[in-house]
């Protein structure tokens, strides 16, 4: 209850170390990067006791905060990300508008932009190693991206905090991320290409000095936009040593079928049609499309998730 000085206290003790959420007022509609503005996390546990200065308005964002490291800390991170969504909002509106770019030099440009905040989030985690608040920072972050950094953030935690369920999920989530890590082996598959017969990676290895396995779907609305650009691709360095093997998470082959006619797809390609459940995406810890690996013709993983002029530039780096 709040008293006349607007004062408040809660005289319930924490547990283990985790997210404590206070909230004001009724249930609202998230705004602040997943969490509601009326909504206040608090990383604590038995050992604490908690000062916090409020304002109603910005109820996440505590005024003054005082008891709690790693609250503190949270802050830091929520302050981080919502100054890095605000970077990235005006670097996308401004070279949207601008006429001196083109589409892809806007794209290299805003790549490279986006690149620079990863590594600024990178750098606060690694200040930081052994903090709890690394696990909301490691959400900012692209996982396929730093699985290192990831692995050596799991184990920290994992010592500290050896029955915490969110440090358990991370190194779950580490586990599977490092099935297909740059730097390993890519796993091998064998599935059906579009007319029924069996192909596998083993198969499409050795067909060019480099491989880029594209996953994608004819329903991805994403997946096709971007097709234009790798048809583009393919046709530059095809002759220079690049093979393209697309696995499709559709449902349906006539659909699939459809879309590789459709956007002219002139490579390799093959679908069990298990959707998100493919034994391709399972093993490569595919969840979001398009989604990619840039392979050698050894079959180890050089680079993941790279489109467009990031993959062009890559391409001709390796083969021009």
């Amino acid at each position: 209850r709040i008293d006349g000085e607007g004062k408040f206290a809660i005289q319930k003790a924490a547990e283990d170390m985790t997210f404590y959420r206070l909230r004001l007022g009724p249930k609202k509609r998230s705004t602040n990067f997943g969490a509601p503005d009326n909504i206040l996390i608090l990383l604590t546990d038995s050992t604490e006791s908690i000062r916090v200065d409020l304002n109603a308005a910005r109820f996440y964002d505590p005024m003054h905060l005082e008891g709690s490291r790693e609250s503190l800390l949270f802050g830091e991170v929520q302050k981080m990300a919502e100054s890095a969504n605000t970077r990235l909002d005006s670097m996308r509106r401004s070279l949207r508008t601008s006429p001196n770019y083109t589409q892809e030099e806007a794209q290299t440009r805003f790549v490279a932009f986006q690149e620079s905040i990863q590594l600024e989030i990178v750098a606060w985690i690694e200040a930081h190693q052994g903090a709890f608040a690394t696990l909301q920072a490691l959400s900012i972050l692209d996982p396929n991206q730093n699985v290192a950094l990831l692995d050596t953030t799991s184990k920290i935690l994992s010592a500290s905090y050896p029955e915490n369920p969110f440090v358990a999920r991370l190194s779950e989530n580490v586990a599977k991320l490092s099935q297909a890590a740059v730097g390993t082996k890519a796993p091998l598959f064998s599935i059906p290409d579009p007319e029924g017969n069996p192909i596998g990676l083993e198969d499409v290895l050795g067909k060019g000095k480099f491989i880029l396995l594209d996953f994608w779907a004819s329903w991805c609305r994403p997946c096709r936009q971007e097709n234009p650009n790798l048809v583009k691709t393919y046709q530059r360095f095809k002759s220079k040593g690049l093979e393209v093997f697309s696995v499709s998470l559709d449902r349906e082959k006539d659909p699939w079928l459809a879309a590789i006619k459709e956007d002219g797809l002139t490579w390799y390609h093959g679908s069990d049609l298990g959707f998100w459940n493919a034994e391709p995406a399972r093993l490569y810890n595919v969840n979001t499309i398009p989604h990619n690996f840039l392979l050698d013709q050894n079959g180890t993983i050089l680079y993941r998730n790279i489109h467009g002029e990031q993959l062009n530039q890559i391409l001709a780096d390796l083969l021009e």
